[in-house]
């Protein structure tokens, strides 16, 4: 029977990576300082390899608890550095290099911004008039929505520009607008929010850019005046949505205003003291659309209102962080690698226990020390073969093994001494960076 997946074990890299004078064996993995350090050893003396090619070699790092054994030489005891099986060069098919991926909130520009009036955008001044209901539907979607209310979220908001002066419809200040809008989401200060939207208040975060004319300036302005920042850019506000008034000099019909909605859904998170594998954490960024529509919710009878979410294509604007964007999951998080080590420990006997007293006195709760699960992660993996020369079955075999070490970034002195490895190695594998 073919069995195409690699057994699979974690190595702990926060330290440094040791290359060691002639004669360092695998013990300066242990004792006080060496959490998180790791090395290549030879794979008969356990000599560190100090950069020496064409010997089997094994990858060893630092057991989590390197100055603690609470259980005897059992099972090596808990002090015991963690080993790989023997690494024939030539046998190795992979070596890899998983780098940490930012992760970008969905963001889009409603009416015309300081982004959206550039091209490639290009959008028009939003223009309205006195005596009119406007209807913004937005829609929230992904696995935030989805767990909170079991469906996608909606809401169409409504905002009445107010009676005309005379028969003739006038222009208003678009701004007006589009706080309106974004008051019906964050709630007024009047009513000290409680008012806030609570289908789409916990996923958007709105922010309102006006256009001076008088002063050829852009101002934003958010829910209670403070600073907002979307995705690393921070709009320093000049006011909070009821603080604005047109400027001073300035025609309604000459003002220009927009909306920057920005994915603000965060996720509830445990301490270590309660935490367990088998919460659920969020790393999935909602995904905002809007539309003008009219009373009935019809999206179509609207054009004049510019609505964007990003091109999606690497030569978007959005890259320097500023526009829209249509919202990418991060990787590399420290959740998803607590849960990985808490596994790959299991099968070396250092098992999770639910209880917390019982972690403290086997010292389980190691993985949660060791890795800092805000953090993010470089993973390096080392995949190779060990063959089967003496099969029971008569078959010729190969049983397959994926080495991850775990590092904050990616590690020069390692990648030089795997390199030489494989060079001398002649099997045509090189550092591939995912």
């Amino acid at each position: 029977m073919y069995f195409n997946h690699a057994f699979k074990k974690l190595f702990l890299g926060t330290g440094a990576y040791q290359k060691s004078a002639a004669g360092t064996t695998a013990s300066e993995l242990t004792g006080a300082g060496a959490l998180g350090k790791f090395g290549l050893y030879n794979a008969q003396t356990y000599v560190n390899l100090n950069g020496a090619t064409g010997t089997p070699f094994i990858l060893a790092s630092s057991s989590l608890t390197p100055t603690q054994d609470k259980i005897g030489a059992y099972h090596g005891g808990y002090s015991e550095s963690n080993k790989s099986k023997v690494i024939n060069p030539k046998y190795i098919s992979k070596f890899n290099r998983i780098d940490v991926k930012a992760a970008n909130a969905s963001v889009i520009h409603i009416g015309q911004t300081d982004v959206t009036e550039n091209a490639p955008y290009s959008c028009a001044c939003p223009s309205f008039v006195c005596d009119q209901t406007y209807y913004l539907r937005i829609d929230v979607k992904g696995s935030p929505a989805l767990r909170f209310l079991s469906h996608n979220a909606y809401q169409t908001l409504g905002y009445y520009t107010g009676c005309c002066d005379s028969t003739t419809p006038s222009a208003v200040d678009p701004a007006f607008v589009m706080l309106g809008w974004a008051s019906q989401i964050t709630g007024t200060a009047a009513a000290n929010y409680t008012d806030s939207n609570p289908i789409l208040s916990p996923f958007v975060l709105p922010v309102v850019a006006t256009w001076d004319p008088v002063g050829a300036a852009w101002s934003y302005w958010t829910k209670d005046g403070a600073n907002a920042t979307i995705n690393g850019v921070t709009y320093t506000a000049a006011g909070s949505f009821a603080d604005y008034a047109t400027p001073a000099g300035a025609a309604a019909a000459d003002v220009c205003a927009g909306i920057v909605l920005g994915g603000a859904y965060v996720d509830t998170v445990f301490g270590d003291c309660s935490f367990e594998p088998t919460d659920h954490f969020e790393k999935e960024p909602v995904m905002i659309y809007a539309s003008e529509v009219d009373e009935t919710g019809d999206p179509c009878a609207f054009s004049g209102l510019c609505v964007k979410r990003g091109i999606g294509t690497a030569n978007d604007p959005a890259t320097a962080g500023t526009g829209p964007v249509l919202g990418k999951q991060g990787e590399g998080f420290g959740e998803t690698v607590v849960r990985d080590m808490i596994l790959s420990e299991s099968y070396l006997q250092n098992y999770w226990n639910d209880d917390p007293r019982i972690r403290e006195i086997t010292l389980g709760g190691a993985p949660l020390d060791a890795i800092n699960r805000s953090s993010s992660y470089v993973r390096y993996q080392i995949l190779h073969n060990v063959p089967r020369f003496n099969n029971p079955s008569g078959t010729f075999d190969n049983d397959q093994y994926l080495l991850e070490v775990i590092v904050p970034a990616a590690v020069a002195g390692f990648e030089a001494d795997m390199a030489a490895i494989l060079a001398a190695a002649g099997n045509g594998v090189a550092l591939e960076v995912l």
